[in-house]
């Protein structure tokens, strides 16, 4: 179960460092504000007494899209070369890195 997930229950009492942000906005003629806390750190000072609820996580099945290379869209897709940007395969097609040596 995940930490903060069991630590972090309605009661518990907490020590915090924050960030507030009030964004102040119109909408349809209405002033409106939200309001926006991002922790920078959190400490328990004192635990709750509630227990932890189990939580479900659902199992997906597995796809039953066939991607086998004779998919017409998985052959088109594999053209692409996800792995370096544009700038490093210009770079890797003049010849490498850096500037070679001459002697």
């Amino acid at each position: 179960m995940h930490e903060t997930y069991a630590k972090l229950r309605p009661g518990t009492l907490v020590l915090a460092v924050c960030d507030a942000h009030v964004y102040n906005i119109v909408q349809n003629g209405l002033p409106t504000s939200t309001f926006q806390l991002g922790v920078q750190a959190i400490k328990i000072l004192d635990p709750s007494d509630e227990p932890v609820e189990e939580r479900l996580i659902p199992i997906l099945s597995p796809t039953s899209t066939d991607m086998s290379k004779d998919n017409s869209a998985v052959v088109s897709f594999s053209t692409f070369d996800v792995a370096a940007s544009p700038t490093k395969k210009a770079k890797h097609a003049k010849g490498g890195k850096g500037k070679e040596k001459m002697d």
